[in-house]
């Protein structure tokens, strides 16, 4: 919605005073949106690490569990799901922080889709500042190590993998 916002800046009848206005209140709730990031990223970056490392370790176990040692159909239905809702756990916050990072990275194009050229020379000062501090897009990370986005998914689903050969492996020597 911000993007809209700062986007539709200047294509109204407004006088430049009340679109410098407008251009400031966006600064400002664009402040508080790197805050709320932060904020959030306080409160649950190390509780998703230990949900990635965690969930890994589920995965892995649960493949082999289905592999191994199912033997009836409801079995089979009860694992399938358990690993369903495992990547359930995850996907979404890993959609959202690659869509947050997305967003945050297009919020600097909005500045120069606005009719900043018929303003004031301090509305397109401040534009320019502030297209420059847009430009710095948030790092949503877990435990400030692993980036929270698509990519930490899959190399999710790429370490479970591993653990479930890991288990494999170490299963077939004992045997």
């Amino acid at each position: 919605m911000l993007i809209q916002r700062i986007s539709f800046i200047g294509y109204d009848q407004s006088d430049q005073r009340a679109n410098e206005k407008r251009l400031y209140s966006c600064i400002r709730d664009h402040q508080q949106l790197y805050r709320l990031l932060q904020l959030a990223m306080e409160i649950f970056s190390a509780p998703m690490l230990v949900q990635f490392i965690v969930i890994a370790i589920d995965l892995g176990a649960a493949m082999c569990g289905i592999v191994f040692y199912v033997e009836n159909q409801q079995e089979r239905l009860y694992y399938i799901t358990f690993i369903f809702a495992l990547f359930l756990q995850i996907f979404p916050v890993c959609y959202y922080g690659t869509l947050v990072e997305h967003v945050f990275g297009r919020l600097h194009y909005a500045v120069f889709t606005s009719n900043w050229v018929d303003q004031s020379i301090v509305f397109r000062r401040t534009a320019i500042i502030f297209a420059y501090r847009t430009q710095k897009v948030p790092k949503l990370l877990a435990g400030n190590v692993i980036p929270i986005a698509l990519t930490t998914f899959l190399a999710n689903c790429k370490a479970a993998y591993s653990f479930f050969t890991l288990i494999a492996d170490t299963g077939q020597k004992n045997l």
